[in-house]
């Protein structure tokens, strides 16, 4: 398991990628970055490290830009243009298997251990999931972190890529009590 997020364009590069990488993966879609993605993705920068994998394109190359402003202590992942393109298309999700890994490596992604923290039934049990005020709750959640609306699967996947206790996890659930 790679340690650090990839960060993509899209859905079609995070299905390429988990083909043949165990990793987590998130896309940004698109170049209109909002600052709660942002926000996200500083967050998995701190616990666990960012690889920005773009398409070697102008598009790709304007995503990189603002991520890497945004988030400057982030490896760099590159796909060679003509190793990338089928039929006339460039992306990430044409590029094959040793493209990929071989510029994975070449960002030195670490490989380690996962340790999900969280489980399904940790998030049924802190009133995430399977409650009537489940949906609220997720929804104070993620604007407490500063997050996008995520639902309970979405959610157990970023709190475990955060890395986070559940003593700092029941903290915040706390506060998102007081401030209902």
């Amino acid at each position: 398991m790679i340690k650090e997020v990839i960060v993509v364009e899209g859905k079609d590069d995070i299905a390429r990628i988990k083909e043949f990488v165990s990793c987590d993966v998130i896309a940004c879609n698109g170049s209109h970055i909002s600052p709660k993605f942002l926000k996200k993705i500083k967050m998995l920068e701190k616990s666990r490290g960012i690889i920005i994998l773009t398409d070697p394109d102008w598009t790709g190359k304007k995503i990189r830009h603002i991520l890497t402003n945004a988030i400057p202590s982030a490896k760099q992942a590159y796909v060679k243009r003509d190793l990338a393109t089928k039929n006339g298309d460039i992306g990430v999700e044409n590029a094959s298997k040793e493209e990929i890994i071989r510029a994975l490596n070449e960002a030195k992604a670490h490989n380690s251990a996962q340790n999900n923290t969280f489980t399904k039934m940790d998030i049924y049990d802190y009133g995430l999931s399977g409650r009537s005020n489940s949906k609220l709750l997720r929804k104070q959640l993620c604007n407490y972190l500063g997050v996008d609306y995520m639902n309970s699967k979405s959610l157990l996947s970023f709190l475990n890529s955060l890395e986070i206790s559940k003593n700092d996890l029941e903290k915040v659930l706390r506060e998102c009590e007081k401030n209902e």
